[in-house]
């Protein structure tokens, strides 16, 4: 029934989408479903149906979270009694019933980090795997920040969720003002709806919305410090790869950066609260020979672990593997 998913789910199936995904499985015979993000999760049922005429096709689940997971957090810090909090805890069930479905019925299920696949594996039978995000931006190959080098640090991302609105705002709320004392630009690049950005521009002081930016490289270019400060969202924070190979060192809220194959005070400077991160760039922003071994480190580290060939690769194998099997969780 259309409207008894997720927020997130119902944006997506249309009338029209369901009636085209209906057709194309009854008239078409595929090997392989690929349901990428819970967002299509509402295809489950008419992929399900579709086997049970045929055998039908092969399901991969691409997850980009562990979705009950965050979707409880995310209720978990608003109100119960309020009309938002309780909207937030209808649709936290509603994904979870939703994720576990799909667990359920696909033949694989990829995660994008070791500790979303962690938690996933004890909630279905069949193959989990860790399918990392690939990289294909630019890579500088040489970067060193100096005397020249702007005080400026930076926030990359979508804001379109408002859970990464929030995530900001609190961020922000704590920064902005420090950063305008110690004279440091912060810029905020990404894109975000108007309304929001609206409100946003004339609170702070020392804080730039630049909004959606074709090419990231004229942002971080001079970037002293680039900052991962999600407390709430999960998953694998693509920015980080950004920053990691346009050689911007990065500060971190604990738990921000699952994924990357980097320690904390090696390949980036970890804070366990946003009191200490931003105090953290304060006694940093200036630190010429960490902030460049911070980036050295964390370029090495990544450079060769982060290629969509390689994803391709794996998934293929992954999927001729199945087919081969025959395999079927429903």
């Amino acid at each position: 029934m259309l409207g008894s998913g997720p927020t997130m789910t119902n944006m997506c199936a249309t009338r029209s989408f369901r009636r085209e995904l209906v057709r194309q499985l009854g008239d078409d015979r595929f090997d392989v479903v690929v349901v990428s993000h819970l967002q299509m999760g509402w295809a489950a049922s008419l992929i399900t149906n579709a086997r049970r005429r045929d055998g039908g096709p092969v399901v991969v689940y691409c997850s980009h979270n562990h979705e009950e997971v965050v979707r409880r957090e995310v209720a978990r810090r608003s109100s119960a009694s309020s009309v938002a909090g309780v909207a937030l805890h209808m649709d936290a069930i509603r994904a979870t019933r939703l994720e576990r479905a799909l667990l359920a019925t696909a033949d694989l299920v990829t995660c994008v980090t070791d500790e979303d696949a962690s938690s996933v594996r004890p909630l279905r039978a069949g193959e989990v795997m860790v399918l990392k995000p690939g990289y294909d931006g630019r890579r500088l190959a040489r970067r060193v920040i100096d005397s020249t080098a702007p005080r400026r640090v930076v926030v990359l991302g979508s804001l379109n969720w408002h859970v990464k609105q929030r995530n900001l705002q609190q961020f922000l709320e704590i920064a902005d003002g420090a950063f305008a004392a110690a004279g440091i630009e912060l810029v905020v690049a990404g894109e975000a709806p108007r309304a929001f950005l609206d409100r946003m521009q004339h609170r702070f002081a020392a804080t730039r919305f630049a909004g959606y930016v074709d090419d990231v490289t004229s942002i971080l270019a001079g970037a002293r410090v680039g900052i991962v400060a999600e407390p709430l969202g999960g998953g694998f924070k693509l920015k980080s790869l950004d920053y990691v190979f346009h050689r911007v060192p990065m500060a971190v809220l604990t738990g921000s950066v699952a994924g990357l194959p980097l320690e904390s005070g090696k390949g980036y400077l970890g804070y366990e609260n946003l009191d200490a991160l931003v105090e953290g760039v304060l006694a940093s922003v200036d630190d010429d020979a960490l902030l460049n071994r911070l980036h050295e480190a964390a370029f090495a580290a990544c450079s060769a672990r982060f290629d969509w060939g390689d994803r391709g690769r794996d998934l293929d194998a992954a999927l001729r593997a199945l087919l081969a099997k025959g395999s079927r969780s429903a």
